[in-house]
């Protein structure tokens, strides 16, 4: 059984390559290299909806159809699911792809937002009918590392709440005080990224009064170029996991999948005023933070010091076999290894 080091370099991967994945939306989603497979692929699609591992919150966003600032709007959706590729078939290794426990994150507006895209590389989805004025960001934080219980975040295994509050976790004073600092943690660029974005997301450090525990010893994403708003239409909005190898036992995939799915997760959105100057102090916008958790369908809710690993199972959402699908967003404290660019 590899260490905990062992299992910390993994992590690492994944996080290296995050951090220079701000061009690859792929249409679909942000996707991590580590992962090596599209979140667009029949591969990923596949095991995303046949996993067992699922946490959704829904949450008052705003209607981006109207000029800013809008008016609120429900139906606004977060959810975090894991992706279990620890077998591949055949064709896919012939192609280089690598096994792995990986996670999907998906924002998502409301349907009643969506319009059909004229575009012929959308293959006749529907995406979101974004008014020019907005712009949108988001700030997963990065997972604990896999394997050390004294790093876990959740040692209490407590379940999501329904409206995704953080309470539970964090103090009420932490909340507003990353939802402050969110809210001009965005600027403009006179480059453009990918998919026509000029927005790019800043880095966020966690405010003093949420140094304690888990935020201590975590921070968001770091910089990158902001989310198409028009792609929060059910495709992955963030990809990233453990990329596997014949050095990882199958404790340490447990270990993965323990961490994955009893950890929380908090995410942090915003929505923007667009500006097409790239020197415009920016104006305030709408910050929100919501804390998810992948738990898996069917587990009993035991404090994580009992022992409780879950079934590393590959099943789907009405089983629980194998190594289980879950997910693996961003996965250690250790931010920018590589260059953003």
């Amino acid at each position: 059984m590899y260490s905990t080091s062992t299992v910390g370099a993994a992590l690492l991967l994944g996080l290296a390559a995050i951090a220079r994945a701000d061009d690859n939306f792929g249409g679909y989603g942000y996707s991590s290299s580590a992962v090596n497979i599209s979140a667009r692929s029949v591969a990923w699609e596949r095991a995303y909806n046949s996993s067992n591992a699922t946490g959704t919150i829904t949450f008052t966003g705003y209607d981006v159809s109207l000029p800013w600032p809008g008016k609120p709007l429900d139906g606004w959706t977060v959810s975090a699911t894991g992706v279990d590729l620890s077998k591949l078939d055949d064709a896919l290794r012939a192609e280089g792809k690598r096994r792995v426990i990986g996670d999907d994150v998906r924002i998502v507006a409301p349907s009643s937002l969506y319009k059909q895209s004229a575009n012929s590389s959308d293959a006749g989805r529907p995406v979101v009918n974004a008014h020019a004025d907005w712009v949108f960001c988001a700030w997963p934080w990065y997972l604990p590392p896999a394997g050390n219980n004294s790093l876990q975040n959740n040692p209490d295994n407590l379940p999501q709440k329904p409206d995704g509050s953080c309470g539970q976790w964090l103090t009420d004073s932490c909340i507003a005080a990353l939802e402050n600092a969110a809210k001009t943690a965005y600027e403009f660029s006179s480059l453009q990224g990918t998919w026509g974005q000029r927005h790019k997301c800043k880095s966020l450090d966690v405010p003093s009064v949420c140094r304690s525990g888990y935020m201590s010893r975590s921070q968001p994403i770091t910089d990158r170029w902001g989310a198409p708003l028009k792609y929060l239409n059910g495709s992955s909005t963030f990809q990233d996991g453990y990329s596997l190898d014949n050095r990882y036992t199958p404790e340490d995939q447990k270990a993965m999948w323990k961490t994955i799915t009893h950890s929380y997760r908090p995410i942090l959105t915003l929505f923007g005023r667009s500006n097409s100057d790239p020197n415009a102090k920016v104006e305030p916008g709408f910050a929100k933070l919501v804390c998810l958790r992948a738990q898996e369908k069917g587990e009993v809710n035991e404090p994580a010091s009992q022992g409780n690993n879950g079934s590393n199972g590959s099943g789907g959402k009405n089983s629980a076999t194998g190594v289980s699908t879950s997910w693996v967003l961003l996965l250690t404290m250790v931010a920018a290894v590589m260059a953003l660019h």
